[in-house]
């Protein structure tokens, strides 16, 4: 293992926190014309960068140090019915129409699940976390994983849509 990666993984652990605004106007009005889901797609577009920086796919087997050839999104999904959140994943795939149909697949077959996790299981270890919490906007978000070791991966929030004047 790398010295630098053993001290800032076992001896000085470190985090950081990155707050982006991001314009969505364009995006949101294609997806529409083309009835399109926005949180599929931002699943896919932020899974697809992730996958294409080996840094961000950094992992640990059998403590040996190396890369995950991809990872895979895992997200709450929200309950209506009593405002609760089960968290589901997907497997990553770089064709957006397959990431999409599978999306929609999986949150038909799995959405009414309850409880911690959905019936699709545990996800695997090359999970990441993405969410949005779409009923009120912030702009900064800091997830801490107290007591998580191992665990390298990016996590995404994103808040309510608003408009800028």
């Amino acid at each position: 293992m790398p010295e630098s990666f053993y001290y800032y993984s076992q001896i000085a652990p470190a985090s950081y926190s990155l707050t982006v605004e991001i314009d969505v106007t364009k995006s949101r009005k294609h997806l529409k014309s083309k009835y399109l889901k926005f949180f599929p797609t931002y699943l896919y577009i932020v899974s697809k960068v992730l996958n294409n920086h080996k840094e961000f796919r950094v992992g640990l087997k059998d403590n040996t140090l190396g890369y995950y050839k991809y990872i895979h999104p895992a997200f709450p999904q929200f309950h209506k019915d009593d405002k609760t959140t089960s968290l589901l994943w997907l497997n990553y795939c770089d064709d957006f129409k397959t990431f999409y149909n599978n999306y929609i697949n999986d949150t038909k077959k799995f959405g009414n699940d309850h409880g911690i996790l959905t019936s699709k299981g545990i996800p695997p270890k090359n999970t990441f976390i993405i969410s949005c919490i779409p009923w009120f906007s912030f702009s900064d978000f800091s997830l801490h994983n107290h007591g998580i070791k191992d665990y390298y991966f990016p996590s995404f929030e994103a808040s309510k849509f608003y408009r800028k004047k």
